[in-house]
């Protein structure tokens, strides 16, 4: 009689990629999420289901060699023609600079103020001025065409806002909200009729911004939110705490989104409505590293927050600890006030629940200025744009799915892979194992490629450090042993 070996019987499957929209999950074990969604994704734009060019830095021209520390964007209401007149002004170790539209460089101006500078527009005495703060000199009061003067007795500041005519700001220990006169910021006497200040000592911690939003001014404590409700009598003025965090509040990066305020704590991104806090991107946990040098940014809808974002990622084989091939754009002594310096950008439009993750530059100051958003990066000034590149370096793109059995224990075995692709780029995948890459071709077609590797589980991905890309459709080839 005839003895038979039963043979593991062998099947093959196509996974294919439809679109890369849903983007990025890092708060989940890789072994439970689907291959459509990546576990790093960096450099690339994904909201349309296809891998495009994300946000870069460009040169702006006009200030190519000029190095600055600190942006401010003073407007003028021009009464002749109903329309506002915009100056840069540029902080260079506090020497003030500014620069017009159309205009090569920027022109030196009689006022250097030291410490930590905040800038605010006013309308003072029926004339548009700047008035800058700073934390450990007097207010400035800059109107674009006199000397710029100082303004004797005023408090150095860690933050500022205008709310109702009157100017707030924090005091440097962070436990006084001041106040001055009302419609006379230049004024800090204190008095019933004048200027005061409220001491904010408890659990909430020390003061660190402020935000007028929704006919009240919002305050930023380490731990929590306050509100102050005010008329133009002091008498009127009420105090209201209304959140407490459980994490820290980094200050810095509180941005005004239209109707909406967004915010980094130590535990993630939050949104604001005035009344409740909301946590958002909770896909992005293991993602963001919250360090007191985060800066937020808010305008046409969406909120811009450079700060440092983790990317362990070694799965194309290469020992990168950041997951960044382009660690020489980083300056890596532009942080300010200590704490890990900035190496990336996380776009968010909450209105969509859309967002983007950049890395490979070092953005520490946003500034709105002739319908551009400038940046500093490395003390450069540029501009934010959907390029790929940090100035005329090319930023490494990429995108990786997670390590996982593919729906079945079964070994396995990766026989090809395609995909279509209009820019040159690698493809990697790995095993438990090992890890092999393939360079691919742009192509106006599909490009495959012959694989073959064996594992249990396979994770692979994408990059490239070609812009302009457009990649799409991924399909894997998969044949189960059984």
């Amino acid at each position: 009689m005839k003895n038979y070996i039963n043979q593991p019987k062998k099947s093959t499957k196509k996974i294919r990629i439809d679109n890369f929209f849903k983007g990025v999950e890092s708060a989940f074990d890789q072994s439970v999420l689907p291959q459509d969604i990546a576990v790093q994704n960096y450099n690339f734009d994904f909201f349309s289901g296809a891998l495009t060019d994300g946000y870069g830095v460009e040169q702006y021209a006009p200030l190519a060699d000029f190095l600055a520390d600190r942006l401010f964007v003073f407007k003028q209401n021009c009464t002749k023609t109903n329309q506002t007149n915009q100056t840069l002004l540029l902080s260079q170790n506090g020497q003030i600079y500014t620069h017009f539209r159309q205009q090569i460089g920027a022109k030196k101006q009689p006022l250097k103020i030291n410490g930590r500078l905040k800038g605010i527009n006013y309308r003072l005495l029926g004339e548009d001025v700047l008035l800058i703060n700073s934390s450990s000199d007097n207010m400035a009061v800059f109107n674009g065409t006199d000397t710029p003067y100082f303004v004797d007795n005023s408090p150095q500041i860690n933050a500022l806002s205008v709310h109702l005519d009157r100017l707030f700001v924090t005091d440097i220990d962070g436990e006084n909200l001041r106040f001055s006169t009302d419609l006379d910021p230049t004024n800090w006497t204190k008095s019933l009729s004048e200027g005061g200040y409220i001491k904010m000592v408890d659990d909430r911690g020390r003061i660190g911004n402020l935000v007028s939003f929704l006919n009240h001014l919002y305050i930023f404590r380490e731990n929590g939110i306050s509100r102050l409700s005010n008329f133009a009598d002091q008498s009127t003025f009420s105090l209201t705490n209304l959140f407490v965090s459980s994490g820290k509040i980094f200050f810095d990066s509180v941005a005004l989104i239209g109707d909406r305020i967004v915010f980094l704590a130590s535990d993630g991104l939050y949104l604001f409505d005035g009344f409740s806090t909301k946590r958002v991107l909770t896909n992005l946990t293991n993602v963001l590293n919250p360090t007191t040098n985060a800066k937020g940014f808010g305008v046409g809808g969406k909120y811009f927050l450079a700060c440092n974002l983790k990317m362990d990622d070694k799965s194309d084989g290469n020992d990168d600890k950041d997951g960044d091939k382009n660690d020489d754009n980083l300056d890596k002594n532009d942080s300010v006030g200590g704490g890990l310096a900035n190496n990336g950008l996380v776009v968010f439009e909450p209105s969509l629940d859309k967002y983007a993750l950049s890395l490979g530059f070092c953005i520490s100051d946003f500034a709105f200025f002739e319908d551009q958003i400038l940046v500093l990066s490395g003390k450069k000034v540029g501009v934010l744009k959907q390029n790929g590149k940090n100035f005329d370096k090319d930023l490494t793109k990429k995108w990786v799915s997670p390590m996982t059995d593919l729906g079945t224990e079964n070994s396995k075995v990766l026989t090809e892979f395609s995909i279509d692709t209009n820019v040159d780029m690698t493809f990697f995948v790995k095993s438990e194992e090992r890890g092999e890459q393939f360079d691919i071709k742009k192509s106006n077609s599909a490009q495959k490629i012959k694989v073959n590797l064996k594992g249990n589980k396979l994770s692979f991905g994408i990059f490239t450090t070609k812009s302009g890309c457009l990649i799409t459709r991924p399909v894997l080839t998969i044949v189960d042993r059984g």
